[in-house]
């Protein structure tokens, strides 16, 4: 009889206002008696969340407890298990419950974001700050630079970091602490290089901008006038890139444009490059007028170049030669209108020359030509934007030098004009030419970079060679030996992605995502965490 009674208890008869065994959030109707004087009894497995009597006494808890009944008579008894799921459907009510569920919700799946394991955090964390009973969670990280408080990850350039977090429940008086296991965020890969003499700005795979050398008048834009050999953030919101469009840096000042349409720009300011009404440096981002409507930029030696989205140019800053092609050699604190031209799409320059390309790729000339890098085949400045005779579509790659320009036909020629007294052209001369001149016969010319009076330039085949001013062993090739009026090997894209030339250093980024330098490094331009220069190609990011 006793186990024919066990078999027909069911949990609708001691189950109470409960509505189903995996749901228990308050007491039980625990019977001591059934039919024909059967006497019964209970214990529970954990009776600190279920007593034997049936009463729920931490039901914020969510927990399987093992109810045992056990049915008694004439000496024998009989004993049947019911597996409960006591649930934290009211955990609000206990302070104590309430910190203890919130804490054991909080797993890295929880704050995880996007990222998918412990070991490769690459984006920002969801970091809550309350917890689902009522709690109240703050969070401490044992570097905020790494992993701020607030989830944003920031991935640095140099080497891979690491950070733990820990988080603090409370609700009421009661207060718990939670640790994570260490975090580590692998080195973030860098995807471009903008600089030109002694301070770089460096972007990476995630959109956060670097910056580091030189900062004498502010150039590296974080407040101060002293300089960095390790890169650095900029201050919020600049240092992320995602709020911006573009970025261009020049010997001694930043052009920013954000993406609502505004234009920043810091560091040096002696001939009104900045653009904001002063000859004052700016040791911050600071906004360029009220315009919203900016759609490309273009930083240069002491003078800033800008394209509205109506394909209007402007320019402003030093303009002894001519540079800003507004038909005076007046400078210009503000922006002012090149011309009324409306079919303008981008400009490139070096120093205080320049190329504007117009919407329909053809080309303008003006600056400064006391060496004839304007290429019209005198040594006058241009005051205003004069027709090269070509298009865009004519030169498979242009690159502007400090006094010269060397290029690419669309069919493979190398050509080059300007300043050459350091041969910077290659042909095995030191003679300048004032008009596009042919360099050798060669017609297997992929590509060029310029830097200070020297060159780059690639074959097809995938060779790399340097020609012009070695100083400080800025061409790379294990040599501080003066000038090379002929090209010499450098090596192989096998190995390399693309190259950033500036005046008297380079750097390169090969194709395993590895960024090395070389040339000069007098104010820490490597940002390697030294000044010490290089005549070859050494490894600066991540650090070997």
């Amino acid at each position: 009889m006793l186990n024919h009674v066990a078999d027909e208890t069911s949990f609708e008869d001691f189950g109470g206002d409960n509505s189903a065994i995996s749901s228990i959030v308050s007491n039980l109707n625990l019977f001591t008696t059934t039919h024909n004087g059967v006497s019964a009894s209970w214990s529970s497995s954990n009776t600190s969340v279920v007593s034997d009597a049936g009463e729920i006494t931490a039901h914020y808890l969510p927990t399987t407890v093992t109810l045992t009944l056990t049915l008694s008579k004439n000496g024998y008894d009989v004993t049947r298990n019911f597996t409960l799921m006591v649930t934290q459907s009211d955990c609000t009510v206990y302070d104590e419950g309430a910190v203890h569920y919130d804490k054991e919700a909080l797993t890295f799946d929880s704050i995880k974001g996007s990222n998918t394991a412990v070991g490769n955090i690459r984006t920002d964390l969801t970091l809550p700050t309350s917890g689902s009973c009522g709690s109240t969670i703050s969070w401490a990280s044992t570097d905020e630079d790494v992993v701020a408080t607030d989830g944003e990850v920031i991935r640095y350039i140099t080497e891979n970091k690491t950070a733990t977090l820990t988080a603090t429940i409370r609700k009421g008086n009661e207060i718990d602490t939670k640790t994570f296991d260490t975090m580590t965020l692998p080195a973030a890969a860098v995807s471009s290089i903008n600089f030109m003499a002694y301070f770089v700005h460096a972007l990476t795979e995630d959109d956060i901008l670097w910056t580091w050398g030189d900062n004498r008048h502010g150039n590296l834009g974080d407040g101060t006038t002293t300089d960095s050999y390790d890169p650095k953030l900029l201050p919020s919101p600049f240092h992320d890139m995602s709020n911006l469009r573009s970025i261009s840096a020049t010997s001694e000042h930043t052009l920013a444009l954000k993406n609502d349409g505004t234009i920043w720009a810091w560091g040096e300011n002696t001939y009104g490059e900045l653009g904001i009404n002063s000859t004052d440096d700016a040791l911050t981002p600071v906004q360029v007028g009220d315009d919203t409507d900016w759609a490309k930029i273009h930083a240069s030696n002491y003078n800033s170049f800008a394209v509205k989205t109506d394909g209007t140019l402007w320019s402003w800053g030093r303009n002894d030669h001519g540079q800003l092609g507004d038909g005076t050699t007046t400078n210009s604190h503000i922006p002012k209108q090149v011309n009324n031209d409306t079919d303008w799409d981008y400009v490139m320059g070096a120093m205080e020359h320049f190329i504007g390309v117009k919407t329909d790729g053809s080309l303008f000339i003006w600056g400064w030509n006391a060496n004839g890098q304007i290429g019209d085949g005198t040594t006058n400045d241009l005051l205003t934007p004069t027709n090269f005779g070509s298009s865009i579509s004519d030169w498979k790659s242009l690159a502007l030098g400090y006094r010269h320009i060397i290029g690419v036909r669309a069919n493979g020629e190398l050509w080059a004009w300007g300043r050459n007294s350091d041969g910077a052209y290659g042909d095995g001369t030191n003679t300048s030419v004032t008009s596009p001149q042919q360099i050798g016969s060669d017609t297997d010319w992929s590509k060029v970079h310029a830097g200070q009076n020297y060159s780059f330039a690639i074959k097809d085949n995938g060779n790399i060679y340097a020609t012009g001013n070695n100083g400080s062993g800025r061409l790379g090739i294990g040599s501080a030996t003066g000038s090379f009026n002929t090209f010499q090997l450098f090596g192989t894209t096998a190995d390399w992605q693309t190259f950033h030339l500036g005046f008297d250093c380079g750097f390169g980024i090969k194709t395993d995502g590895t960024v090395w330098a070389w040339g000069t490094n007098s104010s820490g331009q490597y940002g390697n965490g030294t000044t010490t220069n290089s005549t070859s190609p050494v490894q600066v990011f991540p650090r070997p």
